[in-house]
Formats: C-alpha cells, structure tokens, sequence
C-alpha cells in the first residue's frame, strides 16, 4: 500500500467515528489553485462554545492517472455576523495539510506541507439542511494559496 493510500484510510478512520458525534456532516466540492485542479470535499463539526471546530478532507481530482494530491484542514469557525433569516457568516483559521505524490515507471516522488490558513465561510441555514460556501488562504509553505468550497451540511 503506497503512502499516500495509507493517509487516505488513517483520515477515513480517524474522521468516521466522529462522524457519529458531529453537529453538521458537510460534503460538497472544492478548487485548490496551488494544485490547479477541482476536488471533492467531505468533512465534519462539532460545537465547542461559540466555536465550531471541524476537519475536512478534500481528494484532488488531478485528471493524471500517476499523480496524486489531497489536503486535510482542521479548522476553527467563530460567527461573526448572524443577520435575521439564517444566514451565518464565520471567520475559520487552523492548519491545512497539502500531500502529493507522483508516481511513474519506476520513479517516485512526493510532498507533504503543512502550513497555517486562514479564511471565512458563509452558510444558508434551511433547518436540519445548510448550503455554505468558503473561502481561504494558506499562509506559508509550499503549498501557498487560495482554496474555494462550497457544497451541502447537513445536522443530523
């Protein structure tokens, strides 16, 4: 099993049980313009005061049989603005794990950085259904950038 498929199962096995336990499960799709590609974004919340603090996992669609990149963020919300008619609209800042590999014929290589990120999120409460967007920068590393998501959380 290659590195980067033993990432994906420890991330899949360290989030699911917390899924159990989550305010909103979230899924949706994201662009990360360092990797230059779309990618599908799946990820959880749970409440903690104010805060909502959260993880999300994001598999890059590279189009590239050979080459293979995701990201992990685990990233704290505070509202900041919460106007009448359920929308909310946070800052979020936490870590963002970049990961690629590439590999081809007998060569290898990859890449892991971690870095700090920042950015904001706005979400359309529709009841047990929210529809959000966000947005954030990664500040430092290799993997300088801005990612964009958006998709559908639902509270179960």
């Amino acid at each position: 099993m290659r590195f980067t498929q033993r990432i994906v199962v420890f991330v899949a096995l360290f989030t699911l049980p917390g899924l159990a336990s989550a305010q909103t499960i979230f899924a949706g799709l994201s662009y990360n313009d360092h990797a230059s590609d779309p990618g599908i974004l799946v990820g959880a919340a749970i409440p903690v005061g104010p805060l909502a603090v959260g993880a999300d996992f994001v598999y890059i669609l590279t189009g590239e049989d050979n080459f293979n990149a995701f990201t992990v963020d685990v990233n704290g919300r505070y509202p900041v603005f919460q106007p009448p008619g359920g929308v909310i609209v946070s800052v979020m800042g936490g870590l963002n794990l970049f990961r690629w590999s590439f590999d081809s014929e007998g060569f290898s290589e990859s890449a892991t950085d971690v870095s700090p990120a920042a950015g904001a999120r706005v979400d359309y409460d529709l009841g047990p259904v929210s529809v959000f967007g966000q947005g954030q920068f990664v500040i430092a590393g290799d993997s300088n950038g801005i990612t964009f998501g958006g998709g559908v959380g639902f509270t179960p």
